[in-house]
């Protein structure tokens, strides 16, 4: 299979999972405390957009993708990993990352040398509360924690675990994969796809600087049939947390459930905007994708012209008008959101379409699973 095709495969089974609905009691929940907080609320609006488009939620760092699992590689969970890597028996080189963690009892997942990342450390450890964690340490020269990632219970048989960091002039992908596993792919919604072959366990890659942990998915094993990893932002990049959809009335009521999000944050998919949050009351708070709500963030087109963004109308559903600062954008460009810190990460907003944008992500249902990218 072509590669475009196994992109096309990837985006679209990660569209099919990362907005799965819940079971109706606790959508009804959800949705009850969204009008209780609006009966608190009432001078103020939630106030979100839907639109049609092609969803390319492409899978999750902090958030579930799929169960399955290549025929070719055995489900083992994380922590039956054996320790991999040339330097996996130097013990002095991993009690010295055990103590830049500060977790002495954790174990090695794997310990050795990358290309792209020079010397690497993966330790894992189970908390009190049976939580599994990992830190990707690198030495740059002292060994310092670049990355930590906390597995939900039912995504400790995942094939891949790892990190994005997104600097100025590239992105960097490091994953450890699961014994048997030869090839990963990180597949992004606003860069290219790039495989690698897995040494040792581990799996390093140079990515576009647009790529960054809230737009990029790791997957596995055949092309037909990939499975999902878990990916995480460094700890230099915006903070990324996953939340839930709840919604009550209609398409332009909605918020996030389950998050202690602040008003600025961005909401998204691996494919895209949802919307940035404007009010805020305890875990649940209220989104917003019109143009005034963009405030601190840069709208470009993805190769950096600079795009202005303005609603036709006066209506939530009506249509945004794209006007360029340049000579144009041609029809198909892709519009992006950027202005996250140092990381030159995006999120996508969408194409466009006779001077009209497409959203990339349409208003998700109740029980969505989202990112929160912390600003």
């Amino acid at each position: 299979m072509r590669q475009p095709e196994f992109t096309d495969t990837v985006r679209r089974e990660l569209g099919e999972t990362a907005l799965a609905a819940p079971e109706p009691e606790a959508a009804a929940r959800m949705a009850q405390r969204v009008l209780r907080t609006r009966a608190r609320r009432r001078q103020r609006r939630l106030v979100g957009a839907a639109a049609a488009a092609v969803v390319l939620a492409l899978g999750a760092a902090t958030i579930v993708t799929t169960q399955s699992t290549s025929s070719q590689v055995q489900a083992v969970p994380v922590t039956q990993w054996p320790a991999r890597g040339a330097l996996a028996d130097n013990l002095g080189l991993v009690e010295r990352a055990r103590q830049a963690w500060g977790t002495r009892a954790a174990r090695v997942v794997f310990a050795g040398t990358s290309t792209e990342v020079g010397t690497v450390v993966v330790l894992s450890s189970v908390e009190r509360d049976g939580e599994i964690r990992l830190a990707f340490l690198t030495a740059a020269p002292e060994l310092q924690v670049r990355a930590q990632l906390s597995i939900p219970a039912d995504q400790v048989m995942a094939p891949a675990f790892g990190f994005v960091s997104s600097e100025p002039d590239r992105a960097l992908g490091v994953v450890v994969t699961a014994p048997g596993v030869t090839t990963a792919w990180f597949s992004s919604s606003a860069a290219d796809t790039v495989s690698v072959q897995p040494v040792d366990g581990l799996a390093a890659a140079v990515l576009a600087p647009a790529a960054a942990a809230w737009n990029t998915a790791i997957a596995t094993g055949g092309p037909q049939h990939p499975d999902f990893g878990e990916l995480t932002s460094s700890s230099h990049d915006p903070a990324v947390s996953p939340g839930t959809v709840a919604r009550a009335g209609t398409d332009t009521q909605f918020a996030v459930f389950g998050v202690d999000a602040k008003p600025g944050d961005v909401v998204a998919t691996r494919a895209g905007l949802v919307g940035v949050v404007t009010t805020a009351d305890g875990d649940l708070a209220g989104l917003n994708f019109t143009p005034p709500s963009l405030w601190g963030l840069r709208t470009t087109t993805a190769s950096g012209e600079p795009v202005t963004l303005t609603r036709v109308g006066s209506l939530v559903d009506d249509p945004i008008a794209v006007t360029p600062a340049g000579p144009g954008v041609r029809e198909g460009d892709r519009i992006v959101l950027s202005g996250f810190g140092r990381s030159a990460g995006v999120v996508v907003l969408g194409t466009v379409h006779a001077g009209r944008l497409l959203r990339a992500v349409p208003t998700p249902p109740t029980g969505a699973k989202v990112l929160v990218i912390r600003r």
